[in-house]
């Protein structure tokens, strides 16, 4: 049972990532409006709250995300900044992935020195 329900929210979010991508191919303000909203945050957050029902823990993961989106805006800025001198689509992709990584980590650690743990559970 525990698989089928695992299937049935894979096949959900898998939907909603195939809807989006069709989305942008007409319009991609419409679909940026859409992304722009955390709409997988939203998502995830009501599956464990339904799985755990535990409300701390979904308090957890919308803080701890509140705090990374700060830094993982850096991949769009880094994208965009390659673009536009450029590079190789794929080598800006690349790149703006490694360089929000090293963003998230940067802030994770920054933030543990202000008594922000974002790597505790609960």
């Amino acid at each position: 049972m525990v698989w089928l329900m695992m299937a049935g929210k894979a096949f959900v979010f898998a939907i909603v990532v195939l809807i989006l991508t069709e989305i942008a191919k007409r319009n991609s303000f419409a679909s940026a409006v859409i992304i722009a909203f955390p709409l997988m945050t939203v998502l995830t957050m009501a599956t464990l709250y339904f799985d755990t029902g535990d409300a701390a823990r979904s308090y957890k993961l919308a803080y701890t995300t509140f705090w990374l989106i700060l830094a993982s805006t850096s991949f769009f800025g880094i994208l965009f900044i390659t673009q536009k001198i450029g590079l190789p689509f794929w080598g800006s992709f690349v790149g703006s992935i490694i360089g929000a990584v090293i963003a998230i980590f940067a802030i994770t650690v920054v933030l543990r020195r202000f008594g922000i743990d974002l790597l505790s559970n609960v």
